[in-house]
């Protein structure tokens, strides 16, 4: 690349970061109590998608192209707070 550092390359996007962490959040186990609350529960899963999946993915989004490195957490708070408490996060 001329004139810039070498980033990595973007493999996953804000869709493919949501259904990671969804797929990873969701088990059987959850799925089977869910199931015994009854259909309610559906609300309950939708508002937890909105109200706390979104908002992580789309912060990770933003940081991870703010600062692009390998390292993600570390790097975050590396920057945000200097190398101490990066060391401390990571």
């Amino acid at each position: 690349m001329a004139g810039g550092a070498p980033h990595p390359p973007k493999v996953m996007g804000v869709a493919d970061l949501a259904m990671f962490y969804i797929v990873t959040g969701v088990s059987l186990r959850w799925i089977a109590t869910a199931a015994a609350f009854g259909p309610s529960s559906i609300v309950i899963w939708v508002g937890a998608l909105l109200g706390f999946y979104l908002p992580f993915v789309l912060a990770i989004v933003e940081l991870s192209s703010r600062y692009p490195q390998e390292g993600g957490l570390y790097v975050w708070t590396r920057e945000a707070f200097g190398p101490y408490i990066g060391f401390m996060a990571g």
